[in-house]
């Protein structure tokens, strides 16, 4: 019982403690000059990367396509929109 009271206790004064701080430096933030933020800044293209193609896809790219289904070559959403509509619509032949 006196373990439970003093687990309690402390646990109590833990939370106060977070009050308190937390409404000390909740509005905080900081001022950093521009010389350090481009040097932690990350561009997009910093972040994001072309991905490399493996042995496996590189054959595939190379293998000619072997498949009964048209070839859809969009110039934009709307035409492969409409592409797909009309293969879908189309009844299979062969």
């Amino acid at each position: 019982e006196r373990k439970q009271k003093e687990y309690e206790e402390k646990l109590e004064n833990a939370r106060q403690r977070v009050q308190e701080l937390n409404a000390r430096f909740a509005d905080w933030y900081y001022v950093i000059n521009d010389e350090t933020y481009q040097k932690i800044h990350l561009s997009r293209d910093d972040i994001i990367k072309e991905k490399e193609k493996t042995e496996d896809e590189n054959q595939k790219a190379d293998a000619p396509a072997q498949s009964n289904e048209q070839s859809i070559e969009p110039q934009d959403d709307l035409e492969t929109f409409d592409q797909i509509k009309q293969a879908v619509q189309q009844p299979d032949e062969g």
